[in-house]
């Protein structure tokens, strides 16, 4: 069982509601465990030290690692699930201002080649593929990943692939808040020619480019 910690009783039940809700054969020991693996710190730490930023941001940390777990459509199961009245949800504590981002970029390329595809709906989503995700979104279309290319034989069979590219992470921790960064860098790769397709990450925003382009979009990063 996840620790009743006094302090955050309502986030306990909460969290315990979470994965009722979620009517799949996962227990809160199991939780706990993913929770630690995803984010590098005990669950029950967060509980009972009560400095976890929110009721908000503890509750999408277990959502998430419960999608990880049982795939995506346990979202639908518990996404309208609230957090007790009055709770905010705790807000980024990037960077805000633009000047400042921008002369910490600290841009990193990763040595993984990925690549973009979309999975039907009929087709279902494969269990085995989580643990490959590098990204995910739930479309209206099917379900669109991005996954390193050594992966992509736990996609359905069949299933295109596309726009295969070179991450670029921006290592400063930007707000979510911040405004500009997207426009200044997509107006730096037009003019230079560089597609790119940006994906916000909760700390970093990470740049996705075609290969070929790879090593030129990162010294225009380090130079802007």
């Amino acid at each position: 069982m996840i620790p009743m910690a006094k302090e955050s009783k309502q986030l306990v039940e909460r969290i315990q509601s979470i994965i009722m809700s979620a009517k799949r054969d996962v227990g809160e020991k199991e939780v706990a465990q993913m929770y630690e693996e995803r984010y590098g710190v005990r669950l029950r730490d967060v509980l009972r030290g009560g400095g976890y930023g929110g009721v908000a941001e503890v509750v999408s940390g277990v959502k998430e690692v419960l999608v990880r777990r049982v795939g995506p459509d346990v979202v639908f199961s518990f996404k309208g699930v609230a957090v007790e009245e009055g709770a905010k949800p705790a807000a980024s504590k990037g960077l805000m201002d633009l000047e400042a981002i921008i002369a910490s970029l600290d841009p990193s390329l990763s040595s993984e080649t990925y690549v973009y595809a979309t999975i039907p709906r009929a087709a279902g989503f494969p269990p085995d593929l989580f643990p490959h995700l590098e990204s995910y979104q739930n479309e209206p279309e099917g379900h669109s990943v991005i996954i390193p290319t050594h992966s992509t034989a736990h996609l359905p069979e069949g299933t295109p692939t596309t726009f295969t590219s070179k991450r670029i992470t921006l290592k400063v921790h930007s707000s979510l808040e911040s405004v500009g960064l997207t426009a200044k860098i997509s107006s730096l790769f037009a003019k230079h020619g560089v597609p790119c397709n940006i994906v916000a990450g909760y700390h970093h925003d990470h740049l996705y480019v075609p290969v070929e382009k790879a090593e030129d979009a990162l010294a225009l990063l380090k130079n802007m």
